[in-house]
């Protein structure tokens, strides 16, 4: 019986499916940059609801729970920087994971394709504040910018250094399992 799971294989499969998810990020990211401000700051005030609503089961008299006022408008703005955040540390982290797979066989000799990945941390953030800067009550803010170049490092960071730090765990494993043969 054939083996259906190999290296090959899995690298096929994360060759096609992390390109494709890369995409649908970025078209989400982008599609949110499309919405008028208003339809935005209702989105993101039924998340703000939302997380209070989470928040008063957890705790009821937290400041979170029962923020009004300008302290509302604090958590709101919060909220919104910490989704630019996550949205980009999402991308950042299949950025890496894209140009990982398609540089795995040869690594050395491709590695200067992680620059590609890298630059799109930057890329990415711009567009998304231009496309913003053409949509009613919408503005490009270079702040925005900024926390979407920092999601994204670190979701490439996280992404790199789990890898890197994983091989090198099995590598000393390997090596120490030599040693004992030996």
């Amino acid at each position: 019986m054939q083996k259906i799971v190999t290296k090959r294989n899995i690298l096929l499969a994360l060759k096609i499916t992390l390109p494709i998810l890369y995409v649908l990020t970025l078209i989400f990211i982008f599609s949110q940059s499309l919405q008028t401000g208003q339809v935005s700051a209702q989105t993101s005030s039924k998340v703000v609801e939302t997380v209070q609503e989470a928040v008063k089961i957890i705790a009821p008299q937290s400041p979170i729970a029962t923020a009004e006022g300008e302290a509302l408008d604090e958590l709101h703005s919060t909220i919104r920087t910490l989704a630019h955040f996550a949205e980009f540390a999402l991308l950042g982290a299949l950025a890496s994971g894209c140009c990982l797979v398609f540089t795995w066989e040869n690594f050395t000799q491709h590695k200067k394709y992680l620059f590609i990945g890298a630059a799109s941390l930057i890329l990415m953030p711009l567009a998304d504040e231009f496309i913003q800067s053409f949509t009613a009550n919408r503005a490009a803010e270079w702040i925005d910018v900024v926390v979407d170049f920092a999601g994204g490092s670190v979701g490439f960071g996280l992404v790199l250094g789990c890898v890197f730090g994983i091989l090198y765990l099995m590598k000393k494993h390997n090596h120490k399992e030599r040693r004992e043969k030996a």
